[in-house]
């Protein structure tokens, strides 16, 4: 599952944030070269921002689902991988 964690503005503690870098540095994360994906992101610009189309290219070509709290997102015509979202999840 492809999965992107944004604090809000405003909305989160410098104490809570520390604690949730903190926890990403003991997760296995690769780094993914934008050449890979350039083309697919390129696609989607009239239908999503640079920033979801580049998960929904990581998840795409990896066949994974894409966690989101965005539904409009997981209704984009065009986008062909699958999505999880708090609905879904149940």
């Amino acid at each position: 599952m492809v999965h992107a964690w944004v604090p809000l503005a405003g909305q989160s503690s410098t104490d809570d944030v520390v604690l949730a870098c903190s926890g990403h540095r003991e997760l296995d994360l690769e780094s993914l070269p934008f050449e890979t994906f350039a083309g697919r992101i390129w696609a989607l610009r009239h239908a999503l921002t640079s920033y979801d189309a580049w998960y929904v290219a990581v998840a795409e070509a990896l066949s994974m689902r894409l966690a989101t709290l965005d539904v409009r997102l997981s209704k984009t015509s065009g986008v062909v991988c699958e999505f999880l979202t708090p609905a879904e999840d149940g």
